[in-house]
C-alpha cells in the first residue's frame, strides 16, 4: 500500500485520449485522468478497475478515470473498495492512446520495457497465454 500511496502523492494527471484501433480519428475517452486496460476482472487487492473484463472473450476492457490528481485518484479507489458501481469499460480488440504529458507505462503493476510513452496501442492476443484456474 505504501508504494500506491507514494506513487498517488506525487502523481499528475496527463491528457488522455483513447480510440479503438480501427477507428483513431473517433475518441472513446478524452480528458485528464488515469487510463486502465484490463483483459481480466480481478487486480490488486480487490480492486478490480474492470469487473466485466473476461480473459476468454479475446476483447480488452478500458476504463477511463476523469482525475485532477492523486486525491481524485484516491476518492475513485476508496469507492471501489467500499464496493460502488465501477466506471463503465469501452471494449475492443485493440486501442491506440495518446498522453501528454508522456507517461511512464506499467503492465500488472511492473514497468514496460522503453521507458515513457506518448502515444502507444494496446492489443489482445486471444489465445496467446493459458491461464489456470486455482
Amino acid at each position: 500500500l505504501g508504494p500506491i500511496v507514494g506513487t498517488l502523492r506525487t502523481w499528475r494527471e496527463p491528457m488522455v485520449l483513447l480510440c479503438a484501433s480501427q477507428a483513431p480519428k473517433k475518441p472513446l475517452a478524452e480528458g485528464t485522468g488515469m487510463l486502465v486496460v484490463a483483459n481480466a476482472p480481478r487486480y490488486a487487492m480487490g480492486l478490480d478497475p474492470a469487473p466485466g473484463a473476461n480473459a476468454q472473450d479475446g476483447l480488452l476492457d478500458a476504463v477511463f478515470i476523469p482525475a485532477r490528481g492523486g486525491v481524485d485518484v484516491a476518492r475513485w479507489l476508496l469507492r471501489r473498495t467500499l464496493g460502488r458501481p465501477p466506471t463503465p469499460a469501452v471494449q475492443a480488440r485493440a486501442f491506440r492512446v495518446q498522453v501528454d504529458p508522456p507517461a511512464a507505462l506499467q503492465a500488472d503493476g511492473d514497468p514496460v520495457p522503453g521507458g515513457v510513452s506518448g502515444e502507444f496501442e494496446v492489443l489482445a492476443l486471444p489465445e496467446a497465454l493459458a491461464l489456470v484456474a486455482l
